[in-house]
This record gives structure tokens, C-alpha cells and sequence, in this order.
């Protein structure tokens, strides 16, 4: 996997979701589920549906239609969704459950960065960061 400065293309854009799962996991000690990533067929899928979702969630028109309404929906990326948790959530003894949840992380990070206004996410985070926990 190659990291690419320009997304003119969309490949930039499509490996960024598979570059930040592969950093999670190293950072979580999981060095062998970054090396089964290119040859298993279960991760290969897992990465298939995540970079499908990248570039649905980051395209620019779902975006601008969110921000007219705040109730959008897009059927081939909730399809793509339901079709990348069905996956992460199917019991597998020779997957990591983390590492498959992690791939579930990520997508659900990038989609609610492309469903929420900017104001959303800002509101979001302050009220994580910053409000007392009852």
C-alpha cells in the first residue's frame, strides 16, 4: 500500500481508510493482522467495503446534500454500511475481532464526518471533551 499525496485520482482518498485502520493496529500491538491484510480473502473484503464507503462518504454531493437537509440518505452507501457491519460482526475463528472492528471504527468515523455539519461535529466533540459525565 502506497501513500499518495495527490487525490485527483481517488486513490489517495480510497487507501486513507485502510492507512488509518493499518496504524490502529500497530499501534495496538496487532502486527500480525496488518501482515494477514494483503493475502486474507476476509480482510481483502473488509478492505474492498471500506474503501467503497470512503468514497462514497467523502464525495461531495452527499455532503452538499446534507447540508440542505439533515436527514439524507443514500441507499448504495447505507447498503455498503450494513453490507461492512454484516462482515465485521460475523464470528470467524481465524479473524482478529478487533481488527475487524476496527475496520467498522473507521468507516463509521468517515461517515459521520460526511453526514454531520461541520457546527455537528464541532457541537459533538466539545460536549465529549468537555461536559461532565453523569
Amino acid at each position: 500500500m502506497a501513500w499518495q499525496s495527490e487525490e485527483s485520482d481517488g486513490i489517495a482518498r480510497e487507501e486513507t481508510g485502510l492507512l488509518l485502520v493499518r496504524t490502529i493496529e500497530s499501534c495496538a500491538g496487532r502486527f500480525s493482522s496488518t501482515e494477514l491484510m494483503g493475502t486474507h480473502p476476509d480482510y481483502s473484503r473488509l478492505s474492498h467495503l471500506l474503501s467503497l464507503r470512503v468514497v462514497l462518504s467523502s464525495s461531495q454531493g452527499i455532503r452538499e446534500e446534507c447540508a440542505i437537509t439533515s436527514s439524507c440518505k443514500d441507499k448504495a452507501v447505507e447498503a455498503k454500511m450494513r453490507e461492512l457491519a454484516r462482515c465485521v460482526l460475523q464470528t470467524s475463528d481465524d479473524l482478529n475481532h478487533h481488527t475487524k472492528k476496527t475496520f467498522l471504527l473507521v468507516a463509521k468515523s468517515f461517515y459521520y464526518g460526511a453526514h454531520c455539519s461541520p457546527a455537528a461535529l464541532h457541537t459533538h466533540i466539545s460536549e465529549v471533551l468537555f461536559k461532565p459525565v453523569a
